[in-house]
């Protein structure tokens, strides 16, 4: 049985029970009502003792000041990532493209099974349905009767999509 949704008032009275320091209940209050629990404790968690409670003096602006350095790194680093995925789905694409052909991905004999190319193409379509208002996916669905070459194909599948794709693929692809 899952447990029940508490207040925050009993978060803040659970934490105290826990061993938890809250000098600032205002605070404590503020924070909660402002971000998950659940969230906040996987910061807590480097605290806890093995009778679920936690250390002794650990203070709830420990977890409030790792959280927000955390938060704060994020919104330094992301802005980063952005231009590392596009620079790597570039690279990716312009290297495949050149190298096996423009539809390579199309190629059932570079999947390591057949269901695993069907789940991509089918992958492929539904990023494709997802986009279709995209100009550059209606351009290749009416100019080229719906045939995209990998280097449009990148620009709509998630690196997830991506990652998988690579995975799925044999390695020794280069008998295309």
């Amino acid at each position: 049985m899952l447990k029940p949704a508490k207040t925050i008032e009993e978060q803040i009275t659970l934490l105290k029970e826990r061993g938890i320091v809250i000098n600032d209940y205002e605070f404590a209050k503020f924070f909660l009502a402002n971000n998950n629990y659940y969230r906040l404790m996987g910061y807590a968690y480097q605290f806890k003792t093995e009778q679920e409670t936690y250390k002794e003096n650990t203070k709830f602006s420990t977890f409030t000041k790792i959280y927000n350095f955390d938060r704060s790194l994020r919104q330094a680093i992301f802005p980063l990532l952005e231009v590392i995925e596009i620079s790597f789905r570039a690279k990716l694409a312009y290297f495949m493209c050149n190298k096996y052909g423009s539809e390579f991905y199309l190629n059932i004999n570079i999947f390591k099974n057949t269901k695993l190319y069907f789940d991509f193409i089918s992958n492929i379509n539904r990023c494709i349905r997802q986009s279709k208002n995209e100009l550059f996916v209606k351009h290749h669905l009416e100019k080229y009767n719906g045939r995209f070459p990998f280097w449009v194909l990148i620009e709509i599948l998630s690196l997830s999509s991506i990652s998988k794709f690579f995975k799925t693929i044999n390695t020794a692809i280069s008998s295309l």
